[in-house]
């Protein structure tokens, strides 16, 4: 009789237990959820009852005359610094020469010696590149991660780049960059930005005295770009390889994708080329095409009479002479309105003279 007795009790004894420790667990829940209300009910209530803002400025600062100052100051400010920006993009020296695939050279000349250094750069002008499908056409091996999801669909194949850069009838000798494809037989890093890559070369020539201007081609990239690439596009011997295939990419190629790869939001794409040292004396000056790809021009290029671009310019800290003026002009509206507001906080007294003389002439 005891034995069944004590099973009994240790029974209740453990179903008292679960009992307890469910009615635990419910006032925790409910502890939780009271705390949560009150939480929101808190941050509901700082929304909708602000706190009056804490300002230690004096109310004299809210007056006409001290308005009337700080939009003459600001004036001053924007101003001097439009001119200055204005006066930066007047000096700085920005060449622009326009090329087609029929062009082997361009010739131009410096009227006066230039200090360095120099940038050389490239552009294309009305290339829609922004857009998402072709934004998204990367190798995911090279570029992939959880954020985003690059796929090469329609654009991985030797053929696939056939197609596209040397359409039926034309000569696929000319395009330099389905030459290497074609002679690597694999095409990686795959995708329609790769595949679409600007991979014309320039020289430039002072024909007065025959130099041929040494330019420098490395670190043109951006410096964290480096870091993209590292482990997946490897360096062997003379070639490069990704995931153990031989890669298209060989010698200062690679620096020109690694600035490619990084797709223009603008349908106006200007990439860097090169740099160098300079000065650049006075006199003639020949810019040479080595490889000219004539795709752009031919089909690419959105525009009437399709051009593409060198540019040399000046380098400068502040960046290029459209920057100079883009900021200049800027600037120069900024002190517009400030000037306006000046004029404005100024005349208010007379305005109010005015006004209450033809009040009283009224009466």
């Amino acid at each position: 009789m005891e034995e069944p007795k004590r099973a009994a009790q240790g029974s209740l004894f453990h179903e008292t237990l679960e009992i307890k420790q469910r009615r635990a667990t419910g006032s925790r829940s409910i502890c939780c959820r009271l705390c949560r209300c009150a939480c929101c009910e808190a941050c509901a209530r700082r929304i909708v009852q602000q706190d009056e803002a804490r300002c230690s400025m004096p109310l004299w600062l809210y007056r006409r005359p001290a308005q009337c100052c700080v939009a003459g100051t600001c004036a001053l400010i924007f101003g001097t610094l439009g001119a200055f920006l204005l006066t930066s993009a007047s000096n700085t020296f920005e060449k622009i020469i326009r090329y087609d695939a029929l062009d082997s050279h361009i010739s131009f000349t410096l009227d006066h010696d230039l200090a360095g250094p120099f940038h050389l750069s490239y552009e294309v002008p009305s290339l829609y590149v922004n857009h998402k499908t072709y934004v998204e056409s990367k190798d995911a091996f090279v570029v992939g991660g959880w954020l985003m999801d690059y796929q090469c669909d329609g654009a991985e194949q030797v053929d696939h780049v056939r197609s596209r850069r040397c359409p039926l009838g034309a000569d696929c000798s000319r395009d330099s960059l389905y030459a290497l494809v074609a002679t690597t037989g694999a095409f990686r890093p795959c995708g329609l930005v790769a595949l679409s890559m600007f991979a014309d070369t320039f020289e430039l020539v002072n024909t007065d005295d025959g130099t041929n201007i040494t330019m420098d081609q490395r670190d043109i990239a951006l410096p964290g770009d480096e870091a993209i690439y590292e482990g997946k596009i490897l360096k062997e011997g003379s070639h490069f390889t990704v995931e153990g295939v031989r890669s298209w990419l060989k010698g200062p190629l690679y620096e020109h994708f690694k600035v490619w790869y990084r797709t223009s939001p603008s349908p106006t794409v200007r990439n860097l080329w090169a740099t160098f040292d300079g000065p650049l004396k006075a006199g003639n000056y020949e810019v040479k095409f080595p490889v000219n790809d004539a795709i752009w021009t031919d089909a690419w290029i959105s525009a009437e009479k399709p051009k593409k671009r060198v540019i040399l310019s000046q380098a400068h800290t502040l960046g290029s002479v459209g920057s100079f003026w883009l900021m200049g002009v800027l600037s120069i509206v900024a002190c517009c309105i400030q000037v306006v507001m000046t004029i404005f906080f100024l005349t208010v007294p007379l305005l109010r003279a005015y006004l209450a003389a033809r009040n009283l002439e009224r009466n």
